[in-house]
């Protein structure tokens, strides 16, 4: 009994050894497609450094540069779209806009230079304006600056897909301004 029970394992072995070896079928048919991926960085944009330009207001008291971008309209604005800006003149480095410094020293008046969007129906614009916090006429050695062509200005454009708050209640504005110009690249994928 030991033996035909052996001799029918041996023989189930065969027989399914035969089958799995046997030629494949003909191949099925092509599964769904999955879901869509994350977008990563496709919701950012990003300009190259930019020389500044007074091609705005060119006056003693205000200097002011104007960017048309057509991705800045209305519609990116409402869906929640935002931008931040970037001025940089010596060694490299990089200041994130507003900012505001003294430029020879303690009794100086203060620089202010900030960049502020303005949104139409089809582009918009990226405007960036330099000014003395007093409204007095910007000091010589600034206004070289500008006219050395050594000031220059880079902006992102993050589109808005989703609207939340991070858990600690921080906007996401909030969270990209709180990054340092480095950070900023890195997110975004863009170089510095």
């Amino acid at each position: 009994m030991k033996r035909q029970l052996f001799k029918l394992l041996i023989s189930i072995v065969a027989i399914a050894s035969a089958i799995s070896c046997s030629k494949e079928g003909p191949q099925g048919p092509a599964g769904t497609n999955g879901t869509n991926g994350k977008d990563g960085n496709a919701n950012v944009m990003y300009s190259d450094w930019l020389t500044y330009n007074a091609n705005f207001d060119n006056v003693a008291t205000l200097k002011q540069m104007r960017v048309v971008v057509n991705q800045y309209t209305q519609g990116f604005v409402d869906s929640g779209g935002f931008f931040l800006a970037f001025i940089r003149w010596q060694d490299n480095v990089h200041y994130m806009l507003p900012y505001e410094a003294r430029f020879n020293g303690t009794s100086d008046p203060i620089v202010q230079m900030k960049a502020y969007g303005v949104s139409f129906t089809t582009d918009g614009e990226i405007r960036f304006q330099i000014n003395r916090q007093d409204w007095g006429t910007i000091q010589t050695n600034f206004t070289n600056l500008i006219t050395s062509g050594d000031l220059e200005v880079r902006f992102f454009l993050i589109k808005g897909t989703i609207n939340l708050r991070l858990a600690n209640g921080m906007t996401v504005q909030n969270y990209y301004k709180s990054k340092s110009y480095e950070e900023i690249c890195a997110l975004m994928g863009a170089k510095p």
